[in-house]
């Protein structure tokens, strides 16, 4: 809306004009008007992004948030832009941290690291990847420590696997003989 409202510029003030109304809106105004514009674009692309899929992942999630901080990081670093344009900027950006500060947990960087549209892509740096990566693997050991020292219980669970398998053997013979019997 607010870029429409800035490519209608001179219609806009053509049409105050001749109703005679006076515009408060000065040459700075326009030009706030056309960086907040260009900043919020990529807010727009993100949601429609978002919005076209049925169920978002929390690794997308992930990722998508650390676009978002990196493009706004990118704005910052632009010298030509007003300073009511950087101050949105910086609450832009104070914003995606505060609200999405969650995402920077444990279970949701494993999550990132198995979702194999993203895996190390989706970390900022090595040592986070690393980190998660080492996570995952000690998650991945102590499994299967776990089996094996349960090894012995499912030597038991198989042999009443097998009472369990030929009580249903008996009860299907008995089923088959009814059947033959009443044919």
């Amino acid at each position: 809306m607010l870029e429409r409202f800035h490519l209608n510029k001179d219609p806009i003030i053509t049409s105050l004009a001749l109703l005679g109304v006076n515009c408060n809106l000065t040459a700075r105004d326009w030009i706030v008007t056309e960086e907040a514009s260009n900043i919020l674009k990529f807010f727009d692309l993100i949601t429609k992004e978002v919005s076209a899929e049925k169920s978002i992942t929390l690794s997308k999630t992930k990722v998508i948030v650390m676009l978002i901080i990196k493009k706004l990081l990118s704005f910052q670093q632009m010298s030509h832009l007003s300073e009511k344009s950087k101050k949105l900027i910086q609450d832009l950006h104070d914003g995606v941290l505060d609200r999405f500060n969650y995402l920077n947990t444990n279970t949701i960087a494993q999550a990132t690291i198995l979702d194999p549209r993203f895996k190390k892509d989706g970390f900022d740096n090595d040592d986070e990847f690393k980190k998660c990566y080492d996570s995952i693997a000690s998650d991945m050991t102590k499994i299967t420590e776990i089996n094996d020292t349960n090894s012995e219980p499912q030597q038991e669970t198989q042999v009443e696997q097998e009472n369990c398998d030929s009580f249903w053997s008996e009860f299907d013979n008995t089923r088959k003989e009814t059947r033959c019997v009443s044919l």
